[in-house]
Parts: structure tokens; sequence; C-alpha cells
């Protein structure tokens, strides 16, 4: 049985996410994580979701636009003009190629976020696309994803509310919500079961956040269930 490299799975599926976000009527365009748009460019952020997986190196064209992108990190937004390009992953601080894109199109003012997930020859991808608007005053942005392998109908609850803010299955986000500024505890559950916790953690006014969970379900140690949070601005 082939098996199949990380990330190759998951960068074919960002070229389409980005032609199909590209092709839609938006008046949005990208926002620097400090703030004013950049015309001509699109903004990528990829996810390291996938338990088990090795480092990898991210090329764009010849240039290595992040090194050493371990299990549970994140690229923050990588920045490509629109046009064509090449793009590659590696296994980090060597040239063995996991997988490589020689002609990667690139539309204008498209902004993602896309996570690789699943172990072994499961891997999996899913893309999110980010809408960085400013909160109001006084509030944050928050959005829940479940990238917990073998996880079904996970229930995120803020503050030990008795019902859950939503209910996700793998691979599944809400969009960006609304909550006052302040410290937070998120809970994933599986039915009454806790899976893992971000307990009063300090969400900024004005910020927008990812809160993902992470992990192989039903396992302990480096694959254990896990809450990271991504600050998307």
């Amino acid at each position: 049985m082939k098996r199949i490299s990380f990330f190759s799975v998951c960068v074919p599926f960002i070229v389409g996410l980005l032609i199909v976000a590209g092709c839609k009527s938006d008046d949005s365009k990208p926002n620097d994580p400090g703030g004013g748009g950049t015309t001509g460019t699109s903004k990528v952020m990829v996810v390291h979701a996938s338990p088990g997986s090795p480092a990898i190196d991210l090329y764009v064209d010849t240039t290595r636009a992040r090194a050493n992108l371990a299990y549970a990190s994140n690229t923050g937004y990588i920045s490509i003009s629109a046009g064509i390009h090449s793009l590659k992953a590696t296994i980090a601080g060597t040239q063995t190629i996991l997988i490589s894109v020689p002609l990667f199109p690139v539309p204008e003012n498209v902004i993602v976020t896309a996570f690789a997930a699943d172990t072994g020859i499961a891997v999996t991808a899913t893309a999110f696309s980010d809408t960085l608007t400013v909160p109001a005053s006084g509030k944050a942005s928050v959005r829940y994803i479940n990238m917990m392998a073998r996880s079904t109908g996970v229930g995120a609850y803020v503050d030990a509310g008795a019902t859950a803010t939503a209910t996700l299955d793998f691979l599944v986000g809400t969009s960006f919500l609304s909550i006052d500024a302040g410290q937070h505890t998120v809970e994933f559950k599986s039915g009454t079961t806790t899976l893992a916790t971000l307990t009063n953690y300090a969400f900024q006014a004005g910020k927008i956040y990812t809160v993902w969970l992470k992990g192989l379900n039903g396992t302990t140690g480096a694959t254990a269930p896990g809450v990271e949070v991504i600050l998307n601005n």
C-alpha cells in the first residue's frame, strides 16, 4: 500500500481552494496581521495538525517561507503575490521532498487557513476562508475547530455553559463568533466527557482567534487531545 506523505493531500487542496475563493465576488481584501490590505497578494496559513507526522520546511519558489514546522504549529500568514508559483515541502532540515507543486496558481485577495490533519495514510486536509474584520469595541472574535482525529459530535462549551456553543464533527469549524473580551474557559466534550480544556484564556479586545482541538482520540502522550490557539490578527 502506498503511504501518503504529509501535505501530499493538503497542498493540492489549498490550490483548489485558492482558485475557487479567487473567483468569488468579494469586496474584502487580505489584511496584514497588523491592519491594512495589500492589493495583488493573497495570504495562506498552514497548520500542522497531523499527530505523528514529521516537521517540515515549506518553500515558495526557491525561498524557504517557513522552517521546521512541527506538529500543532502554524506558519502564520504567508503573503504570496498573485500569479504562478512553485511550492514544495521537505522534511525539516533536509532536501528530502515530501511534495512538489511546480505550477501553483495564486489569485488576488484571498485569505485562507489550511489544516493538514489525521494520521498515516488517512492524512487529509480542510481549509477555512478567513474574514479578518476587526471586532466591535470590547469584543473578540473566536472560531472553534475540531481537528482531533477519530472524533465526531464534539461539543465546544464556553465558561461551563449548559449548552454547547457548537457541535463539531472532525474537520468542521464554526464561523468567527463574537465574545466579550476577558478570560474565558473553553471545553471540548464528547457527551459529558471532557476531552481537552483551555482554561482562563485572556481573549483581548479587537483580536481574532482560532481555538482548535488537536490530537488523536483515545491516546495519551504526544498525540493526546489538547487545545491550541491561533491569533489571526
